[in-house]
């Protein structure tokens, strides 16, 4: 370690343990020089950082070939205090960035890694087909002429959503990972989003306005869990914040194809089912209660696709508190409750919702 950062250690008074990491984060961007061996010097610590090489419990153990939106995705996850996580290490990561790609910690990163535009290659062995759809670039273990009405649809999915919903989309780079089997998706998500792995697909939202990584394995239901996880990331481009029910309940609309949304889904018979014989009955404030996917149950994915079809299917009272409620979510203002803006329109708004849906 070159004597520029044992200054810094010595300075502040830390160690190279999972206490300390943080803050010497902190404390190493706030160096103003650029000289090559301080850049030298800033690469050795973050490169021996990132790549687990001092013990840091709270830093996950990086794979060697990863994009520029991979490292971004993976950072904005640590576990670590909130004020300390975002400054700190994008700053640490422009300094890599603008450093010589001579320097000797970058041995250890493979000629795949780029910080291009977000879309950095990846290991080429492991995909059969790779390619750029709009916004999109997929990248599939297996030829995409298989899923071809998927591929199609994905090109026309922004456009059904922005007219829909009088949004306006605005996604830079999103990337989509399709698996050939359950196995090998679980084996690059163990290394990468461990958690991702019991759950059919998932979509990851990126560090940088308009960015996300989409993961999902071949199997039945492929295309719609793909159309699904896409409409979050369209979603996210258009809204600053997305109630999780909300955010689910679209994303079950819109998972269909066009031509099966307003009368195709399985939820239409389910809730059907559950009005004629469990006199079911909606209840918006219980799910606007739900701040955490987790609280999401099956009933409540259902629930919430059936308020999304009376909203944008029901009266135009319906519609217009809906345009009311993202107008004000994309103001920054505090938004109303959609159940208030709702009631405040439609008196019998429970009966109005399973009159539409019997």
């Amino acid at each position: 370690m070159s004597s520029w950062i044992d200054n810094v250690f010595d300075e502040h008074g830390f160690t190279e343990d999972g206490k300390t990491v943080a803050p010497f984060f902190t404390a190493i961007c706030s160096q103003g020089t650029s000289s090559p061996a301080t850049q030298t010097a800033r690469l050795h610590f973050v490169s021996s950082v990132l790549w687990n090489s001092c013990p840091t419990p709270q830093l996950p153990i990086l794979p060697e070939v990863l994009s520029r939106q991979d490292i971004l995705t993976e950072l904005g996850s640590l576990h670590i205090p909130r004020d300390m996580r975002y400054a700190p290490l994008t700053a640490c990561l422009i300094l890599i960035a603008a450093a010589s790609v001579n320097a000797s910690p970058w041995s250890r990163i493979k000629s795949s890694f780029t910080w291009g535009g977000g879309r950095g290659q990846a290991d080429s062995s492991q995909w059969a087909e790779e390619r750029e759809l709009g916004p999109y670039l997929i990248r599939s273990e297996f030829p995409l002429q298989d899923v071809h009405g998927l591929v199609q649809d994905l090109g026309d999915l922004q456009q059904d959503l922005e007219e829909t919903l009088r949004l306006k989309c605005q996604p830079e780079s999103i990337q989509i990972h399709l698996f050939q089997s359950k196995r090998s998706y679980d084996q690059y998500l163990r290394v990468r989003i461990p958690e991702g792995i019991n759950r059919q697909a998932l979509y990851v939202p990126g560090t940088d306005p308009g960015t996300g990584r989409i993961y999902a394995y071949r199997q039945r239901d492929l295309e719609t869990d793909v159309r699904h996880e896409t409409t979050h990331a369209l979603l996210h481009t258009a809204l600053p914040y997305v109630p999780i029910w909300i955010d689910e309940g679209l994303a079950e609309y819109f998972e269909m194809p066009g031509s099966s949304r307003e009368k195709g889904h399985s939820h239409r018979k389910e809730l059907r089912d559950a009005i004629r014989y469990q006199g079911w009955r909606p209840n918006i404030e219980k799910l606007e209660a739900k701040r955490k996917l987790l609280d999401m149950n099956g009933k409540d994915y259902r629930d919430s696709w059936g308020i999304v079809h009376f909203l944008l299917h029901g009266p135009k009272e319906a519609r217009m508190a809906l345009d009311i409620y993202f107008e004000e979510i994309n103001s920054g203002a505090q938004e109303t409750p959609l159940s208030k803006l709702l009631r405040k329109r439609i008196p019998n708004l429970d009966q109005a919702i399973i009159d539409h849906l019997k």
